[in-house]
């Protein structure tokens, strides 16, 4: 073979050396390469969906009511408001809100009873034009407004009305106090109502616990006096009798009240303070049916 083609086949062999060297790095880099890239979609792909997931309970937002078993008592459960007072209450709450505001938020209780309002200053309906705060006759009329109103929904009875309206005005709002009374007496310590007014008169709110039914349990058979020398020694202090012996017969007149304990039982009662501290002796039995110390009130 000559020189000349003895070179041009030795170049040929280089050449194809070369060819077969860089194609087998190129397949080296693309495997590599490929196989990272699998790795990191397996890394990226989420779990397949032929996996077993768990069902996630959702609590229902009103539990269950117990079911009584045929032939046993039931559990005891709250007694609910009747559909019918539910209604009547929510349809003479509107016609409320119609004339006071359609702002205002009542609360309720069990019994479907109005015991609270809340108002926004400035958004309810406003009074007449010559309400002021200050002046008691227009936060008296006012109040008494508001009442008449709202009569049904608080459940005001005649036997046991609310009376000595007790007004107190500042420059920018107004309070009015009523205490519930039976027969003339003074219904402790519940029976209370109290109504706040902002500037126009609008309803800034309302807090009752009034009671629509009072059952009296007891006669008066003891005097005042007698009542008052229970309540010295129920007080177990040996100064209290001299003291008050120096005061005269002014320290042992009462307050006459009729005292409400077990829900709507109520007791004639004789109301004494006596160097800060409230007793409360019943006038038939002579019991001591409250005993508090108001010094810290």
């Amino acid at each position: 073979m000559s020189a000349p083609k003895r070179k041009f086949s030795a170049a040929l062999r280089i050449f194809g050396l070369v060819l077969g060297v860089g194609g087998a790095i190129a397949g080296l880099r693309f495997w590599f390469s490929n196989g990272e890239g699998v790795q990191e979609e397996r890394l990226a792909r989420p779990i397949a969906s032929s996996a077993v997931s768990l069902p996630i309970p959702v609590p229902s937002a009103v539990p269950n009511a117990p079911v009584a078993k045929k032939g046993g008592p039931s559990s005891p459960v709250a007694k609910p408001t009747s559909l019918v007072d539910q209604k009547t209450s929510k349809e003479k709450w509107q016609v409320f809100t119609e004339r006071f505001g359609p702002d205002l938020e009542p609360q309720f209780n069990a019994d479907g009873q109005l015991v609270s309002i809340r108002g926004v200053p400035g958004q309810g309906v406003a009074a007449t034009d010559d309400f002021k705060t200050q002046d008691p006759q227009k936060v008296i009329s006012r109040g008494q407004e508001i009442l008449s109103a709202a009569h049904d929904l608080l459940g005001l009875t005649a036997d046991l009305p609310l009376s000595n309206p007790i007004p107190r005005g500042g420059p920018l709002t107004a309070q009015l106090y009523f205490r519930e009374t039976y027969r003339g007496l003074t219904v402790l310590p519940e029976g209370n109502l109290k109504i706040d007014l902002g500037l126009k008169g609008e309803i800034l709110g309302l807090s009752s616990n009034y009671i629509p039914e009072i059952k009296v349990v007891s006669d008066v058979r003891l005097t005042s006096q007698d009542a008052f020398s229970k309540a010295l020694s129920s007080m177990d202090e040996g100064k209290l009798p001299s003291i008050a012996m120096t005061h005269g017969n002014s320290s042992s007149e009462g307050n006459k009240v009729v005292w409400v304990t077990q829900a709507t039982q109520g007791h004639v009662a004789y109301q004494f303070f006596i160097r800060g501290h409230e007793i409360v002796i019943d006038a038939g039995t002579g019991e001591v049916l409250s005993s508090r110390d108001r010094r810290q009130e």
